[in-house]
Formats: structure tokens, C-alpha cells, sequence
């Protein structure tokens, strides 16, 4: 569970040295920044839903820094009718 309610997330993305197609939180990557917003926890599943919203845009952006965080995604809905940079995830 998710402990922060609301937060930003600002650490650099890089490409993964050993998977030239993976990308990873690096100190030499471009500058990252993703915010999050807790919506709900289920404690019977063990996961949150959460609110993105990805305030630059890179590659895996959301799925790299959550991972970061120890949190990676269980699901994936996009909403059409909130901003292109909105998502809504369940984590882990």
C-alpha cells in the first residue's frame, strides 16, 4: 500500500545498459517527472488505484517510476475523457 496520498516523482529515465530496450531510473538519463494521487486501496487484493499524471513523457514513463517506488502495475485504463497525460493504474 501506498503510504504518500499525493506525490512527484522526479528521477531521470535511462535506457537499462544490459536490455538496450528497457528503460530505468539512471542518474544519466533525461529528466522525469510523473505525479501521483492515491484514489483508493483494496485490501483484500492488495492494490491501489491510482491517478498519474505525466508532466513530461517518456519512453515507460509511468511503469518505471512506479516500479522504482516498489510498486508496479497490475492494470491500465485511460480515460478519454480526461487529459491525454491522465491515467488511471491499480498497483500492487
Amino acid at each position: 500500500m501506498l503510504t504518500t496520498k499525493k506525490e512527484s516523482l522526479k528521477e531521470p529515465i535511462g535506457r537499462d545498459r544490459h536490455h538496450p530496450t528497457r528503460r530505468r531510473v539512471s542518474p544519466s538519463g533525461q529528466k522525469a517527472n510523473t505525479r501521483y494521487e492515491v484514489l483508493k486501496y483494496y485490501p483484500d487484493q492488495n492494490t491501489t488505484l491510482v491517478k498519474l499524471e505525466l508532466l513530461t513523457g517518456r519512453t515507460h514513463q509511468i511503469r518505471v517510476h512506479m516500479s522504482h517506488i516498489g510498486y508496479p502495475l497490475v492494470y491500465f485504463v485511460s480515460f478519454l475523457s480526461i487529459p491525454f497525460n491522465k491515467y488511471i493504474y491499480m498497483l500492487w
